[in-house]
């Protein structure tokens, strides 16, 4: 089974939506000269040079081809899976703010700044030390969630360093955790992404003029896409850039209507997997994955709050993290 390919895109150009178009013309053939010999004898006739056969550029076969897509889809596949089997997706979104109110432990922040420095510092561009301590606040952070057994977890792009803890999580986090990256809205963010080695990226809206790229280039890389959608038109517009019949993002949940948005949507479309996001609650939680029509759910401050986080409390994080793992529905 492979994922949906959308349009007749021949490649993606990151920096642009655009595909490149290559150049081959040749330049006509020069015409040759006449050379006037002084001497009356003919010089000795050189011998033709040797054609040499064409060299024709390697393009991947056909069964290569379609083997790097079997081998995309099969990632995809098993992070759909994983992701059932931790519904529970934690957006880490932090802000300067949080860091310059950080009054924890100084030596654990510190610690783990120089740990991330010569992991990372030599691949790196020049970051600010910011940016630095603000990754290395969503690592502390992300430990303490994944050892309160929730093990899925978004990292937005709009938090100052997001690439670096991505890069961090991803080389260092266990198997069975799923790590992406949240707030996609460009070619460029997706790119790095990737390259940082996520597992999917989330977007909180559909755009014509580039959602349809970004999935493609996911798609490509083996990357579950995520488009997100707020209204019934939307959710049906996102699903067509999903993988593998994928979930929809639902943004924000709270806003629209909630759990009767949910069930609304389940009779008109009830093959668009939801992902619902902010507004989900531990009360509430339970309900939402027992809909037939729930996937997924997103949460952030209800298990990270800004008040535990600035205080470097990851234990009460953790314990957090532990409350709404015990609610999970146990899915086959």
């Amino acid at each position: 089974m492979g994922f949906v390919r959308v349009g007749s895109v021949g490649g993606i150009v990151l920096s642009g939506c655009g595909a490149a178009r290559r150049c081959s013309a040749r330049p006509p053939g020069a015409s040759r000269k006449r050379f006037t010999l002084r001497s009356s004898q003919a010089p000795p006739a050189r011998a033709a040079p040797e054609r040499q056969p064409r060299q024709h550029a390697s393009r991947p076969t056909a069964a290569a081809t379609s083997t790097a897509e079997l081998a995309g889809a099969a990632r995809i596949e098993r992070t759909l899976q994983q992701v059932a089997q931790s519904p529970v997706v934690v957006c880490f979104r932090f802000t300067e703010n949080d860091v310059n109110r950080y009054h924890g432990d100084a030596r654990v922040l510190e610690h783990t700044v120089q740990a991330l420095r010569q992991a990372h510092a030599p691949d790196a561009p020049e970051y600010a030390a910011h940016e630095w301590r603000c990754a290395a606040l969503t690592v502390l952070a992300a430990r303490a969630v994944m050892d309160g057994g929730l093990t899925t977890l978004e990292l937005t792009m709009t938090t100052p360093g997001a690439l670096l803890a991505l890069r961090e999580l991803c080389r260092t986090c266990p198997e069975h955790a799923v790590i992406g990256a949240g707030t996609v809205l460009s070619a460029a963010q997706l790119e790095s992404a990737v390259r940082a080695g996520c597992r999917f990226a989330m977007s909180p809206v559909t755009m014509a003029e580039c959602t349809p790229h970004l999935s493609q280039y996911a798609g490509d890389h083996g990357v579950l896409f995520i488009p997100g959608a707020a209204t019934p038109s939307e959710c049906a517009q996102a699903h067509r850039y999903a993988h593998l019949h994928g979930p929809v993002k639902v943004f924000p949940i709270d806003t629209v209507g909630g759990l009767r948005f949910v069930r609304a949507l389940a009779g008109p479309l009830p093959h668009i997997p939801l992902l619902p996001t902010s507004g989900v609650t531990l009360d509430s939680v339970e309900e939402y994955l027992h809909a037939p029509n729930v996937f997924a759910v997103g949460a952030s401050r209800q298990i990270l709050p800004p008040e535990a986080l600035r205080a470097g409390h990851w234990g009460a994080i953790g314990r957090r993290a532990s409350q709404w793992h015990a609610v999970l529905p146990r899915r086959e």
